[in-house]
């Protein structure tokens, strides 16, 4: 009798644990696993218009400067169910966008010269996008996303810029899974998964993202949210549910 009471007792832990899994594979409600293709990264200097976001008794800001790194991309999915017949679309959790952006300038800002580490500046961030819509079938649906460098960061480090000396490596996670991995300068865009060869164009085989000689100060990027354009055509976007700065990996050698 123990043995018969002990198994209806075991019976139904399970149950409550493993017959509701069971029940969403067989409803057809679809998991799933993010796919993204980087179309294209541009950059644009864009000014605050005098009207916007005027506080009573300041001066007007007309001259400030941002820099918009906007990226375009597709978001499509695989469902895990195989019962996704009328099921067009999915959606993904988060989706998290690792930037990195390099400012490489010289001396005197001259772009016949070579840029030089020392001159110039890596800044890191993160931003996470909620609720981000994919498709399962063959229309994917495009999305963009905008990273700014803010104003003062842009001044003090855009006097010694070269021109097209915005290099960016873009990481996309499907919450931990990378599922996008993207470099960019100028008009080349790479999908490689290491550094492509000659990526700085001036004879450097260095990966300036991970030297130790290059400075960083990542206080220079903005999310679209830390920004006056935080509601500018806002629909066109996802909403960012996270943003933080990048944590800056310990890259001292093990002894």
């Amino acid at each position: 009798m123990k043995l018969m009471k002990f198994l209806s007792i075991l019976f139904v832990s399970l149950s409550i644990f493993t017959f509701p899994k069971i029940a969403i594979a067989q409803s057809g409600v679809n998991i799933p696993r993010a796919k993204i293709k980087i179309l294209g990264i541009n950059t644009q200097k864009v000014k605050i218009r005098p009207t916007d976001n005027r506080v009573s008794g300041l001066p007007l800001d007309s001259k400030s400067q941002y820099l918009r790194i906007t990226v375009e991309y597709y978001a499509t999915s695989s469902p895990k169910s195989n019962n996704a017949a009328n099921v067009k679309f999915a959606w993904i959790d988060k989706l998290i966008f690792s930037w990195s952006v390099i400012m490489a300038g010289n001396e005197t800002g001259k772009s016949n010269n070579p840029p030089l580490i020392q001159h110039s500046v890596l800044m890191r961030k993160d931003i996470t996008y909620g609720n981000v819509k994919a498709s399962i079938t063959n229309s994917p649906v495009k999305h963009y996303a905008v990273l700014y460098i803010e104003s003062n960061a842009y001044e003090r480090y855009g006097s010694k810029l070269i021109r097209d000396g915005i290099f960016v490596k873009l990481r996309v996670y499907d919450d931990k899974r990378l599922v996008a991995n993207t470099w960019w300068s100028g008009n080349d865009l790479s999908t490689s998964p290491s550094i492509p060869a000659n990526f700085f164009r001036f004879g450097s085989d260095q990966n300036w993202f991970e030297s130790k000689l290059i400075k960083t100060d990542n206080s220079g990027l903005r999310g679209r949210h830390e920004t006056p354009w935080e509601w500018a055509s806002y629909n066109s976007y996802e909403t960012i549910i996270s943003d933080k700065l990048m944590k800056i990996a310990n890259r001292k050698k093990k002894k």
